[in-house]
């Protein structure tokens, strides 16, 4: 469809020098048809592929994940436990601080 485009810009009138709009706009239809027909057939096989593509990704990733998971948990009980400690600190100094 290109063609006509620039055909048209070149020109500026489609019918000069023996170009003929009608039939280089039914090719051009024709081309599209084919290729949206030809995609139409393929797409259950592109489906079925991406499903396969998907499935292996999750397969691949999904360890990666839980132990990316692990590790944000354990941050949290690490962090929840500092901070115990500190807790507890607080409370033995204040319980051997000499009095005031």
């Amino acid at each position: 469809m290109a063609h006509i485009y620039e055909t048209l810009i070149q020109t500026g009138n489609p019918t000069s020098e023996g170009y003929d709009f009608d039939e280089e706009w039914t090719k051009d239809v024709e081309n599209s048809e084919k290729h949206w027909t030809s995609f139409v057939k393929e797409y259950p096989k592109l489906k079925q592929h991406l499903k396969e593509y998907h499935q292996k990704g999750l397969e691949i990733l999904s360890p990666i994940a839980n132990l990316v998971q692990q590790g944000e948990e354990r941050k949290k009980i690490s962090t929840n436990s500092d901070k115990n400690e500190t807790k507890q600190n607080k409370i033995k100094k204040k319980r051997n601080a000499p009095p005031k």
